[in-house]
C-alpha cells in the first residue's frame, strides 16, 4: 500500500483537535531502518511523543541510549511486509533494550502465535501484538 503524507504539523493539528495531549509514533514499514522523520517528529515535540522504533539487532549501546534520550520507548518487530524484521531478532533486541524498560512491538501474523511463546521464553519486556 503507499500512506498518505502527512507532517508532524498535520498531527500537531489533527491531535489538537480532538483534545488529544501525547501520542506514540510507530515507525511505519515504507521506512525500513530508517527513523529519522520518527526522531525528527520526536525533537519537535519532546513533550507530547514518544517513539517505536525499527532497528538493526546489532544496534549499539550507545545509539539505542542515544534514542532512549530522544523519547524512544520500544522496538518494532513486523514480519507480515517486506524489508520488516524477522520474529527471531526480537530476543537479541530484547536484550539491548531490556536496561531502558522499552518494550517490543510485534506485528505478525496470525499463523504465527504459536511461535512466539517460544521464540520469546524468559523475555521480561512489555510485548504489544498488533
Amino acid at each position: 500500500y503507499t500512506p498518505a503524507i502527512a507532517t508532524i504539523s498535520d498531527w500537531a493539528e489533527f491531535s489538537g483537535s480532538l483534545g488529544i495531549a501525547r501520542g506514540v509514533l510507530v515507525q511505519p514499514s515504507v521506512y525500513g531502518l530508517d527513523n529519522r522523520v520518527l526522531l525528527e517528529a520526536l525533537a519537535a515535540y519532546p513533550d507530547r511523543l514518544r517513539g517505536i522504533v525499527v532497528i538493526d539487532p546489532e544496534t549499539a549501546e550507545t545509539e539505542i541510549e542515544r534514542l532512549d534520550r530522544l523519547g524512544v520507548r520500544g522496538v518494532r518487530i513486523n514480519t507480515r511486509n517486506k524489508g520488516g524484521l524477522p520474529l527471531a531478532a526480537a530476543r537479541t533486541l530484547a536484550e539491548s533494550i531490556a536496561p531502558l524498560g522499552w518494550s517490543l512491538q510485534l506485528q505478525i501474523n496470525p499463523e504465527q502465535l504459536p511461535d512466539i511463546a517460544a521464540t520469546l521464553s524468559g523475555i521480561r519486556l512489555p510485548i504489544a501484538i498488533d
